[in-house]
């Protein structure tokens, strides 16, 4: 299991849903539009699941 697929499983349906919009935007006002939408807390669990995988990925 790939490092990006080991944390996308930690996360529930909603946030990885959000997740993977966030990762296919094309701009950043989309982006912003997105994260607008979210609950507090799935926005909480994206923005961490985001830190994650930037921090493996170095």
């Amino acid at each position: 299991m790939s490092n990006r697929s080991s944390s996308l499983a930690m996360i529930d349906k909603e946030s990885s849903k959000a997740y993977r919009k966030i990762l296919s935007a094309e701009t950043e006002f989309e982006i912003f539009t997105i994260v607008e939408r979210l609950k507090p807390d799935v926005a909480k669990r994206v923005l961490m699941t985001l830190t994650m995988n930037k921090q493996l990925n170095k």
